[in-house]
C-alpha cells in the first residue's frame, strides 16, 4: 500500500484502489479529486494558475461522483487540465467541485499513470465515526 499525506493506494489485480477520509463528505471529495490528479501528474509542480468547474449530478451519490471524476477525466484528456487545489460543495446528490491548477506540461509536470475510467467496482462511500470514508477504483 502506498500513500500520502490525503490518500493510500489499495492493492487491485491491473488497476488502482483509492481511499480517502476526511471529516466531512466534502473534505473526502476533495481528497479523492487530489488524488486523482496525483495519480495522473506529481502535483509538486503544478500551479494554481486557472479555475475549471466540475459538477456530477446522478440519481445516487455514488452515480455523482463517478460523474464528477469521469467529468475530471474528460478535462484531463482533452485539456490538459490538472488540479493542485479543490473546493467542493454537495446538496442532495450533486456535487459541484471548482478545481485550481493548470494545463500539463510535458516540460515541468511529471506524469505517472494513465487513469482511463472510473469504475463502480468495490466503491465505498461510508459515513464513520470519524467522519467519511470513500474507497475508488481507476481503470489503468
Amino acid at each position: 500500500m502506498c500513500s500520502s499525506d490525503y490518500y493510500s493506494l489499495f492493492e487491485h489485480t491491473a488497476d488502482i484502489g483509492v481511499e480517502v477520509k476526511g471529516k466531512t463528505l466534502e473534505e473526502a471529495i476533495e481528497r479523492l479529486l487530489l488524488a486523482f490528479y496525483d495519480l495522473n501528474v506529481s502535483l509538486d509542480n503544478v500551479e494554481e494558475r486557472m479555475d475549471r468547474v466540475i459538477k456530477g449530478e446522478g440519481e445516487t451519490l455514488q452515480d455523482s461522483l463517478v460523474y464528477l471524476l469521469e467529468e475530471a477525466l474528460f478535462l484531463f484528456d482533452t485539456e490538459g487540465f490538472v488540479g493542485k487545489h479543490v473546493d467542493v460543495k454537495v446538496e442532495g446528490n450533486t456535487i459541484n467541485a471548482t478545481v485550481r491548477g493548470e494545463l500539463f506540461n510535458p516540460q515541468k509536470h511529471e506524469p505517472k499513470f494513465e487513469i482511463k475510467a472510473i469504475t463502480y467496482h468495490q466503491m465505498v462511500i461510508k459515513e464513520t465515526d470519524e467522519g467519511f470514508l470513500i474507497r475508488v477504483v481507476f481503470d489503468v
